[in-house]
């Protein structure tokens, strides 16, 4: 408290009341430079957004001294953001004005912003109150013109508390300015609560019954007439956990109610917990034969690639175009053209709570022999994709290496990684290779099946089990499983998993098909055969559903959770949803 001890020791009326260019240049220049302060001022550092000025007024109270003054580090608001944080203890610093040059001579030495404190845990519904603070940041020209909260990393605050007046209510005998003045709730009885929509829609109402009335009534008493006090305001948490239980479209059309609202509704913790409590919708799609069995949602020039989080990546039947997707918003992204002949594979991830969103592909140019390549695209930030080079690329057909078969797994939300499997044939030999592709982090890490674990590696599936990939065999009636654990340390399942066709038994047309696994999710096989796709209950051993793809015009349905994640430069483009 050696500030306290200086400025009681002075004289009642000697106050530090330095001039703006002073403060730049004596002050603010040397803290930034480290160079030594003057030694009979005191100014001290601390985290300024951590209070309020009422404690900072408790803690820095001098008989003497009617303003504080602070030297505080530059806080961004987001971390990849050029705001700087405005929100303090129990309230917000609200600008009142934008910078002013300070100048000393005919050089700017710096700027300065005025800011007022609005005490209240959220912006809308908080009060204004008579605390003022002048933001001083030392820099020219460039810091103006620019931003200057990346030139330097201290700032110097200086807070007061200003002397309002207390306004006046006009009084009922003045008829012509009563008539024409708008009334707030507090003017017409001190208990009465207004909110800012009511204030915004009930003026024109409270001045046509000032009008009316004006002269016979009291003015209290004819603008109370029709108004009630407001019940207490609920917490703002509680209205967001309100809003997030809303359907997507009352989300879209409350957006309009405030400013607070709006920019909350784009915020990815909201997002996040809109889309884990959403309702799933249902939406029509169709089978079409594309090379293999395709899906359609609604338009049947597009097929469905992926899904993530409520948002669809879909590529065009005819052309290399592909788009993201939001059928909630109806709104579509188109990506940049994949110039590849012959696509793959499309991968997809996309992380709610940050909003960043990945796609890669897989292609080959040529035969089975063909190198592969592998090119990403994170959305939002590429304008182009980025290729990059699969680690422990072979040459077939040297030293006695021929690849027998591939195999690429799509990666899920959960792991984020794509796996790419090679079937290799060595001398002798054939084992099974994986390399995964991280694509959050684009590293790749190569492993291996145990060997002598299936007794043909050739007739092996690969498939998702539980989000992790898996390696199965049918061996008599039953599938045995091998699942990669963890890819990130080479980490295999110690024993195979067994799961008996026991459908088979019941249903003995179905005995004429190879029932190949396509994925497990929550206890549930999906197998595909010929031109019939079947879900099987493991735990209660009974088929739960049959599709069978061969009719193109029968719709079907199927059921996925809206989001409200949208990226810059989505297009309107609607969707049917029942």
């Amino acid at each position: 408290m050696a500030s306290e001890q200086y400025y009681m020791s002075l004289h009642p009326e000697v106050r530090f009341q330095p001039k703006d260019e002073e403060l730049i240049k004596h002050f603010l220049k040397r803290k930034i430079s480290g160079d030594p302060l003057p030694i009979n001022i005191i100014i001290d550092e601390l985290s300024f957004y951590e209070y309020s000025p009422i404690q900072l007024s408790q803690m820095y109270a001098f008989a003497n001294q009617k303003e504080m003054y602070f030297f505080t580090p530059v806080e961004r608001k987001f971390t990849d953001s050029t705001l700087p944080r405005r929100k303090a203890r129990n309230g917000y610093w609200i600008p009142t004005s934008k910078y002013e040059n300070i100048e000393q001579g005919t050089q700017i030495i710096g700027v300065k912003k005025s800011l007022r404190f609005f005490a209240g845990r959220h912006r809308n519904a908080s009060t204004k109150t008579n605390w003022t603070m002048l933001e001083y940041i030392a820099g020219g020209t460039a810091a103006v013109s620019q931003s200057p909260y990346f030139l330097y990393d201290w700032v110097l605050c200086k807070v007061y508390e200003e002397e309002l007046s207390a306004k006046k209510v006009p009084e009922s005998n003045n008829q012509g300015n009563a008539a024409d003045e708008e009334v707030t709730g507090e003017q017409l009885h001190p208990h009465i609560r207004t909110s800012p929509l009511e204030d915004l829609f009930g003026a024109k109402k409270r001045r046509c019954l000032s009008k009316k009335y004006s002269g016979q009534l009291p003015l209290t008493i004819c603008t109370s007439s029709y108004r009630r006090p407001c019940l207490p305001e609920l917490p703002f948490e509680v209205v967001i956990e309100i809003l997030s239980r809303l359907p997507v479209e009352s989300v879209l059309r409350f957006k309009c109610v405030c400013m607070q609202w709006c920019s909350t509704f784009q915020e990815e913790d909201f997002i996040a917990k809109h889309w884990v409590r959403a309702s799933p919708l249902r939406l029509p799609y169709r089978y079409r034969w594309d090379y293999s069995y395709s899906v359609s949602f609604y338009e049947e020039n597009f097929k469905l690639i992926g899904n993530s989080c409520g948002l669809f990546l879909e590529k065009n039947y005819s052309s290399q175009v592909f788009r993201i997707r939001n059928f909630a918003m109806h709104q579509v992204l188109y990506l940049p053209h994949a110039l590849n002949a012959y696509i793959n594979t499309m991968c997809f991830v996309l992380n709610l709570s940050t909003g960043e969103c990945k796609v890669a592909y897989f292609y080959i140019q040529g035969n089975l022999d063909a190198e592969v390549g592998l090119k990403v695209l994170t959305v939002g930030i590429d304008c182009q994709w980025r290729p990059l080079k699969l680690s422990n690329q072979t040459i077939w057909g040297q030293h006695e290496k021929y690849l027998l078969k591939r195999h690429i797994l799509k990666p899920n939300q959960t792991e984020g990684a794509a796996h790419y499997v090679e079937i290799i044939r060595a001398g002798q030999d054939i084992y099974l290779e994986v390399q995964s592709f991280d694509l959050w982090t684009e590293c790749f890490v190569t492993t291996r099946l145990p060997e002598r674990v299936f007794g043909n590696l050739e007739k092996v599936f690969v498939f998702s089990w539980n989000h992790h990939l898996a390696v199965g065999e049918i061996v008599e009636e039953a599938l045995n499983i091998l699942v990669l654990e963890d890819f990130k340390d080479h980490k295999w399942s110690e024993n195979k998993i067994v799961v008996p066709y026991k459908f088979l038994k019941d249903n003995p047309s179905l005995k004429n098909q190879i029932w190949a696994p396509v994925r497990v999710i929550y206890g549930k096989l999906e197998l595909q055969g010929v031109k019939t796709f079947l879900t099987y209950d493991m735990e209660r051993e009974i088929i739960t559903r049959i599709e069978v793809g061969n009719d193109p015009d029968k719709e079907h349905f199927a059921s996925h959770k809206p989001s409200l994640l949208t990226f810059k430069g989505m297009r309107p483009k609607r969707v049917r949803c029942d």
